[in-house]
């Protein structure tokens, strides 16, 4: 299973969690496994929330080892409508780009070529 969405990253992290010692020896009346969810239903709120608040206010995020997210201006540019067939100007606006650091780079060209197919 490839966590995609984020309660199947919460459920992802909540399985790894639970099997920790520090759920384990806790009493709870919940039990291991729902202690873990809350815990990791709330890790990654936070993680996602403090990504969020750091675009808004900084306008970029650096995760190392990761990548950083930044907030870049995309230009304005036409569109054809279909319904109407005429040429309209979407405007410019604001997105959020996604650039891998080296590490991740250099591990996903591993990836790549062990799985590249014999010629």
């Amino acid at each position: 299973m490839q966590p995609r969405t984020r309660k199947e990253i919460i459920k992802r992290i909540a399985a790894v969690t639970a099997r920790s010692k520090f759920f384990q020896g806790e009493p709870n009346p919940f039990g291991p496994e729902v202690m873990a969810n809350i815990f990791s239903e709330r890790t990654v709120t936070a993680v996602f929330d403090l990504i969020r608040s750091g675009l808004i206010e900084h306008g970029e995020v650096k995760l190392p080892g990761f990548g950083t997210f930044k907030i870049e201006q995309a230009k304005a540019r036409k569109h054809y409508d279909i319904r109407s067939e005429q040429w309209t100007t979407l405007p410019a606006r604001e997105v959020v780009k996604f650039v891998p650091s080296g590490q991740l780079t250099d591990e996903l060209a591993k990836r790549r070529s062990r799985n590249a197919p014999l010629t």
